[in-house]
């Protein structure tokens, strides 16, 4: 699935890649990249809906809720990975195209 998306591209993704340093911060949470990810989401005031596709993923999703980013945690992060710093659409133009007929 990830290929299919602009910012997986081969002319994006070693830009993308560079951009991601948050493992650290994962490892002081003892938590997952994916769970430190909807932390910062909630974080962000946002309500995820994560989607699963196994068991393992679903708990895997419901436990980050114990994660707990501190002010100065997100405030590093942001700086890590600014809004608007990756390369590449977030969807391809035909998905973008489909959704948004009215």
């Amino acid at each position: 699935m990830r290929r299919k998306l602009p910012r997986f591209a081969p002319e994006n993704l070693a830009h993308n890649t560079a951009l991601v340093g948050l493992r650290p911060f994962a490892e002081a949470h003892a938590c997952t990249l994916a769970q430190l990810a909807l932390a910062w989401l909630v974080a962000q005031g946002v309500v995820p809906i994560p989607g699963a596709n196994c068991r393992v993923h679903m708990t895997d999703n419901a436990e980050a809720d114990r994660v707990v980013l501190t002010a100065a945690e997100l405030a590093e992060i942001d700086r890590l990975v600014p809004a608007g710093a990756f390369a590449g659409e977030r969807f391809p133009e035909q998905l973008v195209a489909m959704v948004q007929k009215d």
